[in-house]
């Protein structure tokens, strides 16, 4: 649904609340001047208040994104659809709409021009202490902004007096903006019977607070009464105008001779204004919980070179949710893998991927007919791996290529989470064409996210020179796992790499590998740590909390990790092969580090 409309349909409610309230609460009040006040505030708030961002008043601000893609090549795979043409329904009412206001417009621009030319048609005239312009032919007395308009040759002294009287009141209140406000109200909302009525009750209640301060200056109440009498019969000079008899007589008289409402009534105003602004903000704001984003290490990754058929071709990515529909329904299922060749007029060329490919949907293995089902608009990613990659990840029933589908409802179940990390890993393996491949890392987001690298914190340009092949894993904590280790300098999220080198020794000389509270690790992390012990003969069990709990199976005791900066721990686990497990505790954050993990000769 287009902006526009949305803007509209939220304004109209808007206007049909306040104009409800007015119309059956508060019309039969006294309090004119309140009720002038309501009825702006009504037309000004509904116009206004859709343009708010509310539901931001109601979301976590996330500075970082979380997301973390590695392409291992200078070019890369992904879905192309064919742009289909449909019938766009919005826009027939967009146009509807601006062809209504457009004819609004032109009609308050002819009222304008016809307002002008009866001014300069009258000439500068005084009565006493007013001022007017003098008009010719039979109309109704009004006022706009601070002229009055008359001719004083159809009414008596008195009657006149009456006139000029009640007109002076609407130019010192500044009454036409009122009147301009409205009309402005009905160029937008031209296709609102609300937004009339609302017009017409902005000039009524004018009316009213007008006829109510002649009467309190001391005015008799019969003489005026049969002033409005005296020219009932006469017409209106132009639509914009304070006319002096815009409304029916009876209507006004009766006003005039209704007894003054209560102040006790004055608590009406004060309890319906409030309620109208708070549901109209209610109504805005989005029904849909906000959820706490979980953490993950999710990595898109383009493994392998894919050779162009001729020089000079350049292979284009498309983002899945930048991708158009395909042809037929608007809800079609993806049918086909395409790459898309960009080149020269003799090389440019669509092709289909000629080779039978392993399929996995949410970590599942699944086959062709099964990915022909799925919806476009339910993919959350799409990774392809070839050669050894794709080997690595399921042997070799995946020589030919392999196509990683996450959906967006099972994207954050534990199962999947796993089987993309172990993608992840696979993606590591290069074949040897791909060396000379271009690798670069891109993080979205404005933020800076906090970069660790072996267990050092780095500079963000740094993972552009890491070679793809060196990486062993990558992980992205965000939010409260990130704070919760690292402070202050981990609340734009947290980028963590281990290389292959770093894990595959765990000898850290100059180097230290973190073990991670496991709330904020995946299971695909945790697993590769896990792996990294068992390759040394050992096993361990991971704690929430390290801090005075045991890491069971090393029995490995961390006792007031924060007394000392400086504090190590140095056990001999006999029963695990006689290694020895140095480990050093941060005195801030009580996290653990393995210093070394070496046989004990």
């Amino acid at each position: 649904m287009p902006e526009l409309i949305v803007w509209l349909v939220k304004a109209n409610i808007s206007l049909c609340l306040f104009f409800g309230a007015y119309r059956f609460a508060l019309r039969k009040l006294t309090f004119y001047s309140l009720n002038r006040l309501f009825l702006i505030t009504g037309i000004l708030f509904s116009a206004l208040y859709p343009l708010i961002d509310v539901p931001a008043f109601f979301s976590e601000p996330r500075s970082f994104s979380g997301e973390l893609i590695v392409l291992t090549q200078n070019i890369s795979i992904s879905t192309i659809y064919e742009p289909v043409k449909e019938f766009n329904y919005w826009s027939i009412v967009v146009w509807l709409f601006w062809l209504g206001s457009g004819w609004m417009t032109l009609r308050l621009c002819l009222q304008f021009l016809s307002l002008l030319m009866l001014h300069r048609r009258s000439e500068a005239d005084s009565l006493g202490e007013y001022r007017f312009r003098k008009i010719r032919g039979e109309v109704t007395p009004f006022s706009f902004l601070h002229h009055i308009y008359l001719n004083p040759a159809q009414h008596g002294n008195t009657e006149l007096m009456a006139i000029l009287k009640h007109e002076q009141i609407h130019v010192k209140d500044y009454h036409s903006l009122d009147v301009l406000l409205a009309e402005i109200n009905l160029v937008f909302f031209w296709f609102n019977p609300i937004s009339w009525f609302m017009k017409q009750s902005v000039r009524e209640n004018l009316e009213f607070i007008t006829d109510q301060k002649v009467l309190n200056k001391g005015t008799d109440r019969r003489e005026y009464q049969y002033s409005l009498a005296g020219i009932g019969n006469l017409s209106r000079a132009t639509p914009l105008g304070n006319n002096f008899n815009f409304l029916t007589i009876k209507k006004r008289i009766a006003m005039m001779n209704k007894k003054r409402s209560s102040r006790v009534q004055i608590s009406r105003y004060i309890l319906i204004l409030p309620l109208l602004v708070a549901f109209a903000f209610i109504v805005s704001v989005s029904k849909a919980g906000i959820e706490p984003q979980q953490i993950s290490s999710f990595i898109k990754t383009i493994p392998e070179r894919i050779t162009a058929a001729a020089p000079g071709t350049e292979i284009k990515e498309i983002r899945k949710d930048e991708a158009k529909p395909a042809k037929g329904k608007q809800d079609s299922s993806v049918k086909n893998l395409v790459v898309k060749l960009r080149g020269d007029s003799t090389t440019r060329q669509a092709m289909s991927l000629p080779v039978t490919v392993s399929f996995y949907i949410d970590g599942e293995k699944s086959d062709k007919s099964t990915v022909e089902g799925i919806k476009p608009v339910d993919i959350e990613s799409i990774n392809v791996l070839k050669g050894k990659s794709a080997i690595e990840l399921g042997g070799t029933e995946n020589e030919n290529g392999v196509v990683v589908i996450t959906t967006k409802q099972n994207k954050n179940d534990q199962k999947v989470i796993a089987f993309n990390s172990k993608v992840a890993a696979a993606a590591s393996v290069r074949s040897d064409s791909a060396r000379s491949g271009a690798s670069v890392f891109r993080i979205n987001g404005k933020a800076s996210p906090l970069v660790v690298i072996d267990g050092k914190v780095a500079e963000t340009t740094t993972l552009s020179a890491i070679a793809p092949e060196t990486i062993e894993s990558v992980s992205v904590l965000k939010d409260a796992g990130a704070t919760k280790i690292y402070g202050e300098r981990g609340k734009e999220g947290v980028v963590l790499v281990t290389t292959k080198k770093f894990a595959t020794t765990l000898d850290a000389q100059n180097e230290v590998v973190s073990i991670l509270d496991p709330a904020t690790l995946t299971s695909g992390a945790m697993d590769n740590i896990k792996r990294k012990f068992a390759d040394q003969g050992l096993s361990v069990n991971f704690d929430e909390n390290y801090s005075g709990k045991v890491l069971k199976d090393l029995g490995i005791t961390v006792k007031s990790p924060r007394q000392s900066a400086s504090a190590k721990f140095s056990i001999t686990d006999l029963k695990k092969n006689g290694y020895l497990i140095m480990l050093k505790a941060h005195p801030q954050t009580g996290q653990v580090t393995v210093v070394s993990v070496k046989k004990n000769n």
